[in-house]
């Protein structure tokens, strides 16, 4: 038996058969699940610092993006950025709680014997930016690598505190490639400036952007970078951390300092937050981080464009890092930092 089939249908089907095979059938917008919710957005880092101003403008465009949201700004800034992961942790109920952060906590995890957090358990949305590290020397002492490893002396090394990422990025650096940096810490920023006019200190764990007066004038040049990222050609034609790395340097201590060099402003919803509304967040970053506004003012206020990390490369990133808890990585890294503290004061020292 023969059916008949009016022309109108099969004009709608035609329709409908071509959205599917283009993949754009109509569908509810990724982000209507946020639409009349409140995001709470606590940014672990003082008002006005490079981290806070990152976060800010990013939050500010994620505002354009979502229209019908309510954002509530908040910084706890104690200890590091850890007070804010742990406020972050706990938080429960409608609102959607989100933290931005620095690095820090993330070192502070591999290197404390405790933090009063837990970074497994937290819903990686993105990082805005990459670190772009870079191993700057005082031009009259070195203008290489090679020629800093073969100094002759201990390169010295000035330090704002004990604790502080530059820090502890020395004391790695030195561990994993033998240059045997002397770390001098509690040396304030405008103090340290001086003694590299003068020549009294060597080299220094920094941002490009950081120190471009410095190489502008002839003081600094970089001679290694840290890992990958949005580096100038310049930078990038430098050594990297883990090609001049010691025999003896595991590789998951290497993937560690590229990790955290490629990881820059973290943003991460609290654990409790539901599937949908991580997934909704994630499309948000991806859409803030290629806006054209976000783009100009990270410029216009940070003098450099970062490289953006999606929620799912984060998540992969940390999953490796935090395996077993991070346990064997965490072990690694306290040796070799303790070793790099420990060649600090006395240089025969020998690194596991």
């Amino acid at each position: 038996m023969r059916i008949s089939i009016p022309v109108r249908t099969w004009a709608l089907l035609a329709v409908a058969l071509t959205w599917l095979a283009s993949g754009t059938a109509v569908r509810a917008d990724e982000l209507d699940v946020l639409k009349g919710r409140t995001v709470r957005a606590v940014i672990g880092a003082s008002p006005g610092n490079a981290t806070d101003s990152a976060l800010r403008i990013f939050l500010g465009t994620l505002r354009k993006i979502l229209p019908d949201t309510t954002f509530r700004i908040q910084n706890i800034n104690a200890a590091g950025g850890a007070a804010a992961l742990r406020d972050v942790q706990d938080s429960r109920g409608d609102v959607i709680t989100v933290v931005g952060i620095s690095n820090g906590p993330i070192y502070a995890h591999f290197t404390a014997d405790e933090v009063p957090y837990n970074l497994a358990s937290l819903k990686w949305i993105g990082s805005i930016n990459d670190n772009q590290r870079v191993l700057f020397a005082r031009k009259g002492a070195a203008t290489t690598f090679a020629a800093l490893r073969t100094l002759g002396r201990q390169p010295i090394a000035p330090a704002s505190d004990a604790t502080s990422v530059s820090t502890q990025e020395s004391y790695l650096i030195s561990a994993m490639t033998g240059i045997r940096l002397k770390v001098v810490p509690g040396i304030s920023d405008a103090v340290r400036d001086t003694m590299f006019v003068s020549g009294d200190v060597d080299v220094l764990s920094s941002n490009p952007a950081a120190r471009r007066a410095m190489v502008d004038a002839g003081i600094l040049v970089p001679v290694l970078r840290l890992g990958d990222g949005a580096y100038s050609d310049e930078v990038n034609r430098l050594p990297k951390l883990g090609d001049v790395a010691l025999p003896t340097v595991p590789a998951d201590l290497v993937f560690f300092m590229e990790s955290l060099n490629r990881l820059g402003g973290l943003v991460a919803a609290a654990p409790a937050t539901a599937a949908s509304d991580v997934a909704a967040l994630r499309v948000a970053f991806d859409r803030v981080v290629a806006h054209p506004d976000f783009k100009s003012e990270t410029v216009a206020t940070m003098q450099v464009l970062g490289q953006p990390a999606p929620g799912a490369h984060t998540e992969d990133i940390f999953r490796r890092l935090l395996a077993d808890n991070g346990s064997r990585l965490k072990s690694i890294v306290k040796g070799h930092l303790t070793c790099g503290q420990k060649i600090s004061d006395a240089p025969s020292t020998v690194c596991p």
